[in-house]
């Protein structure tokens, strides 16, 4: 006799559980901009955030935290997914039924996702962007290592900074009361070229709030004097640099080298499996010494509207994604 196979069944379950949406993203290895927090901090920047989870016979496989950006008719909205979704089992039905429900809820004019990982989302209409929201390209530290393993893996010139930093008896702890916030605040926009736009001081606090134990700050200082900062979030897959800054003094001590690596070490110790360096643009920048893989992150577009290539030539540049 035949054996029949039943045809799987699959639906979408909307999530307005803050400690039930950040156990599966945990569970499941997800990336920290897919916890709840990083969300709530983008709705303090005009987006509206929709959380879905994807079900498989009444199992969850995958989970996606949606960003809408309200655009002007007749494109309505796009949609944009950070370091995500969250897989666990069967991606291309994962992203099936995402599509689904983005097509059949808003009508948008593009679906844009930034994977977790180098994979393409697979299926027909997807674009490959050279337009990015996050850094394309970062170093990725594996710590399952010894840390002497994890140094000679830097570069000589970076070892060579993490001497001057080890020199300096600088003092690297963990920080996070409104004061500190608001000087790395002012490090940060003075670390900014002159043509970026800065986020106002209160996004910050705003950050450490909304993140809360998935935020972690690290500050070196002289004496009593913060001269560098590094902004983590972390989920139970990553630890992943957020924002960083330092300041003229800190920048001689070689501060963000001796930081950087304090926090790797750190994060190590918590068990954390991976250390992002939140991406790099030269091979001169402090980040790129620290490892010898880099890692290509991709940004790809579906198309939802016959309006898209109207909207896509008027918005080709960083505000496409409302940042």
């Amino acid at each position: 006799m035949e054996e029949v196979t039943e045809e799987a069944t699959y639906r979408i379950e909307k999530c307005d559980g803050k400690v039930q949406w950040d156990e599966f993203v945990l569970e499941a290895g997800g990336h920290p901009m897919q916890l709840w927090g990083w969300g709530d901090t983008r709705s303090s920047l005009g987006w509206r955030v929709d959380r879905i989870f994807i079900v498989e016979n009444d199992v969850q496989i995958g989970a996606a935290q949606l960003l809408i950006r309200k655009l002007t008719r007749p494109f309505n909205f796009s949609i944009y997914i950070p370091r995500g979704p969250v897989v666990t089992s069967n991606e291309e039905a994962v992203y099936e039924q995402i599509i689904s429900y983005v097509k059949d809820t808003y009508h948008g004019v593009a679906l844009i996702v930034e994977p977790n990982n180098d994979n393409d989302p697979g299926g027909t209409g997807w674009r490959e962007s050279d337009i990015h929201a996050l850094p394309p390209r970062t170093i990725r530290l594996s710590l399952d290592k010894a840390d002497g393993i994890l140094l000679a893996e830097t570069t000589k010139e970076t070892r060579e900074s993490l001497r001057v930093a080890g020199s300096a008896a600088l003092t690297v702890k963990k920080i996070g009361n409104p004061d500190d916030i608001r000087i790395c605040y002012e490090l940060y926009k003075d670390n900014l070229s002159t043509s970026a736009k800065p986020y106002k001081e209160k996004y910050f606090q705003e950050l450490s709030d909304k993140l809360g134990e998935f935020s972690v700050l690290f500050g070196a200082f002289e004496d009593d004097m913060l001269v560098s900062f590094i902004w983590l979030a972390i989920s139970e897959s990553t630890a992943v640099e957020l924002y960083r800054g330092s300041s003229a003094r800190g920048d001689e001590l070689k501060a963000e080298y001796g930081l950087r690596w304090e926090a790797i070490r750190r994060t190590k110790q918590w068990g954390v499996p991976v250390y992002d360096v939140g991406g790099f643009k030269y091979e001169t920048d402090p980040r790129y010494g620290f490892g010898s893989t880099v890692t290509d992150l991709g940004t790809f577009v579906l198309p939802m509207s016959p309006f898209y290539s109207v909207w896509d030539k008027a918005s080709r540049n960083r505000e496409r994604y409302g940042l």
